[in-house]
C-alpha cells in the first residue's frame, strides 16, 4: 500500500509498482491468504488510476486467470473489481473489443524499446505488464469464466459482456462461497424431490398431510399467544 501511495510521484517508480503488483498476482500464497479483499481493493485503485490501457488489460487478464483457478467468490469479486474500475476510470477495459487496441503509453516511455516483444502475440509470462501485448489479443478469460460451475460467476460475466458493468451490492466473499452454493443446491433439490413425492401420494394421504399441517400451525399459534 505504501508503494502505491508513492508510485504516482515519478514514472519510474510507477512502472516498478505495477510490475511488482503484476508479479504478486501469481504468488502461490495468495490462494491461502485471508487478505484477498485488501488485494482486490488495491487492484481497483491501481486500475482506476492507470492511464496505460495495455497495462490495465494485462493486470486484469492475470487477475481473471488466477481467479479462475480459485474459489467462485474470488472470480465474482475480480469481475466486480474490473467493473467498478471501469466506472471510475478515464480509460476502460472493454472485454468485447476485438483485435489490437490503441493504448496511450507515451507517458510510460522511459524504458527502452528493446524491452518490447517483437511479436504481437500476448506474452503472459513477461515481467513488465506494459509490454506483455495483453491488448493485442481477445480476452478469452471471460469465455473461460463463463463455463464456471457457479451460476453467479456466469451471471457476472454475462453482465459485464452485455451491459458493460456488474450491478451488485453485497459481499462476494460471503455470498458466493462453495459451501453456501452447495447448501442452496441441496435445499432446491430436496424441495423438488419432496414436491414430486407429495404429488405421487393418493388424495387420502394428501388430505391427512394437510390436516396435520393445519393442526401443527394452530398449535404453534396457540403456544405463542400463551
Amino acid at each position: 500500500m505504501l508503494l502505491y501511495q508513492v508510485s504516482g510521484s515519478k514514472s519510474d517508480i510507477c512502472n516498478r509498482y505495477y510490475q511488482a503488483l503484476y508479479s504478486k498476482l501469481v504468488d502461490p500464497t495468495i490462494s491461502k491468504s485471508s487478505k484477498k479483499s485488501l488485494l482486490l481493493n488495491l487492484i481497483y485503485k491501481s486500475l482506476k488510476r492507470d492511464t496505460a490501457v495495455a497495462r490495465k488489460i494485462a493486470i486484469a487478464r492475470r487477475l481473471l486467470q488466477v481467479s479462475n483457478l480459485d474459489e467462485p467468490f474470488l472470480a465474482c469479486a475480480s469481475l466486480y473489481t474490473i467493473s467498478e474500475a471501469n466506472k471510475n476510470s478515464i480509460t476502460n477495459i472493454d472485454p468485447t473489443e476485438k483485435g489490437p487496441r490503441q493504448s496511450e503509453e507515451s507517458s510510460q516511455g522511459n524504458e527502452s524499446e528493446s524491452k518490447t516483444p517483437k511479436s504481437d502475440s500476448y506474452s503472459a509470462g513477461i515481467r513488465n505488464p506494459l509490454y506483455s501485448n495483453a491488448d493485442r489479443q481477445d480476452l478469452w478469460e471471460f469465455s473461460l469464466l463463463s463455463r464456471n460451475f457457479h451460476p453467479s460467476v456466469n451471471e457476472f460475466v454475462s453482465s459485464l459482456l452485455v451491459d458493460g458493468e456488474v450491478s451488485y451490492s453485497g459481499d462476494p466473499f460471503n455470498d458466493f462461497t462453495r459451501i453456501k452454493f452447495l447448501t442452496n443446491l441441496y435445499s432446491r433439490i430436496l424441495r423438488k424431490v419432496l414436491k414430486q413425492l407429495i404429488r405421487s401420494f393418493t388424495p387420502e394421504i394428501r388430505l391427512i398431510l394437510s390436516c396435520l399441517k393445519y393442526i401443527r400451525q394452530n398449535l404453534g399459534n396457540k403456544t405463542q399467544t400463551r
